[in-house]
């Protein structure tokens, strides 16, 4: 391969070398974090979840806007996450 002849032409071939290492460098940086953290397996996504299981401790504050809705809130779910 003959290197390109115009100052142009080299500068714009270098900058094409540049994008493509950051673009691959990047590709492979997130492969990497993707194939090694770990997957979340138990997530919680309803509210008959969060109030089935015990491994977790939550709460929340009062004369807040969560303590209005689970308080006032005539719903069996909410009255049982209130107590």
């Amino acid at each position: 391969m003959t290197s390109p002849a115009e100052r142009s032409t080299r500068v714009l071939v270098a900058i094409w070398w540049i994008i493509t290492l950051v673009l691959a460098n990047t590709y492979i940086a997130m492969l990497v974090s993707f194939l090694s953290v770990p997957k979340l397996h138990n997530v919680i996504d309803t509210l008959e979840e969060l109030l089935a299981q015990k491994d977790l401790r939550w709460t929340f504050r009062t004369a807040s806007a969560h303590y209005d809705l689970f308080k006032v809130n005539f719903n069996f779910i909410f009255v049982s996450i209130s107590h």
